[in-house]
């Protein structure tokens, strides 16, 4: 009997621990998952938004892609999807970025912190900028006030297994 119960404690004990260390892999995400992940993260969110709308970025625009992202290639970018207030004196941008499959996610991730322009708003800025990613292949980026960035930085983290945030 202690044998069986030994045993099936090893066999729990694999599968418990066996994803440890193993990234998601989202590589096969598409706009549908990207724009579920953008809803799920917004229904969480315990603070009053602006009036925001959802677009895809053109990625093959290096000056928009330089300007609301910071990067200059988009060799690594499947797509873009930007969740902003219409009126571009509110600082506020949520990013949900895309890689292709063998991107360099820490690059992507250090680039855009680097070099994002977060006064890119027409007289104000944002207090806040995250950037991080979920699974292999989604790299997240908010820039706002602190009180809405730090709010939807928590939505996500509550809501998805986050890698490494990069934090200003």
């Amino acid at each position: 009997m202690k044998k069986i119960f030994v045993l099936l404690l090893l066999v729990v004990g694999l599968f418990a621990f066996g994803g440890c260390g193993k990234v998601l892999d989202t590589s096969s995400y598409g706009k549908e998952e990207v724009e579920e992940m953008l809803s799920k993260v917004y229904s969480d969110v315990e603070v009053d938004l602006p009036f925001l709308e959802s677009t895809y970025l053109d990625i093959t625009d290096s000056n928009m892609l330089k300007f609301y992202t910071g990067l200059t290639d988009s060799s690594n970018i499947s797509f873009i999807l930007a969740s902003m207030p219409p009126n571009t004196s509110q600082p506020y941008s949520f990013y949900l970025i895309k890689l292709n499959k063998g991107a360099d996610m820490g690059k992507v991730k250090k680039d855009i912190f680097d070099n994002i322009d977060m006064r890119r708003w027409i007289c104000v800025w944002a207090d806040r900028l995250y950037v991080t990613n979920y699974g292999d292949s989604v790299v997240m980026v908010i820039m706002s006030s602190e009180e809405w960035a730090d709010s939807v930085y928590k939505s996500l983290d509550k809501n998805y297994e986050l890698g490494e945030t990069l934090k200003k």
